[in-house]
């Protein structure tokens, strides 16, 4: 089939198919499908709009390249992956706990905001709770009821996360590492790091060139 077209399966009918797929660069891609069920339906209307019109306009720009083309067709992917995902985890009638469900509560979804943000902060319990506007014990509560793990645990592992990949992908050394995701030493950061990864950060690395 050449790209753009359309193909008809024994005359037709009312279902029609796209297929496709997203590659994940980096350790984040585990976060994300982590977050997700095997299958996720979109059914709104509105969504439903919004998504075909994604479809469309990639149909267009492979049907008939021009320059271009290939930029434009990237960021309509990944926009219709994003218009996809937020309509599952705003949706209210699916149900589960972990961060991508957390965002449709604002309060939680801007303190997890700030934490993406600004990795290197020294954030503690009470900074973060102000910033959802909440009490601390009511803040604690609702996040870890929410996300399914405390708060100081989610954010360790957001930065343990985001080490990895920099470790890994762009060979940043450890101490740089240690001072850019707000820890005072590199002893602290090697225990943190050893905890969520199961390994050091000297033997992350030669595992990942292995």
């Amino acid at each position: 089939m050449r790209a753009g077209s359309v193909a008809v399966v024994n005359g037709g009918g009312e279902c029609r198919g796209v297929g496709g797929y997203f590659s994940f660069a980096g350790l984040h891609g585990g976060l994300l499908l982590s977050a997700l069920p095997p299958l996720v339906r979109v059914d709104g209307v509105r969504d439903r709009t919004s998504l075909r019109w994604y479809l469309e306009m990639l149909m267009q720009e492979l049907a008939d390249p021009q320059p271009g083309s290939v930029l434009l067709v990237e960021h309509l992917a990944q926009s219709l992956l994003i218009r996809a995902l937020r309509a599952h985890a705003i949706d209210r009638r699916n149900q589960g706990a972990g961060w991508l469900y957390a965002l449709r509560d604002r309060k939680i979804g801007n303190a997890i905001g700030a934490m993406h943000r600004e990795p290197h902060r020294k954030w503690t319990l009470e900074s973060l709770a102000a910033v959802a506007g909440m009490s601390r014990s009511n803040f604690s509560a609702r996040f870890h009821e929410l996300v399914g793990e405390t708060t100081m645990e989610y954010l360790t592992r957001w930065r343990m996360h985001l080490a990895a990949d920099r470790l890994v992908n762009l060979g940043t050394p450890v101490s740089v590492l240690a001072d850019n995701l707000g820890y005072e030493s590199e002893s602290a950061f090697g225990t943190a790091f050893k905890r969520v990864m199961g390994k050091s950060p000297r033997q992350f690395a030669a595992a990942s060139r292995e």
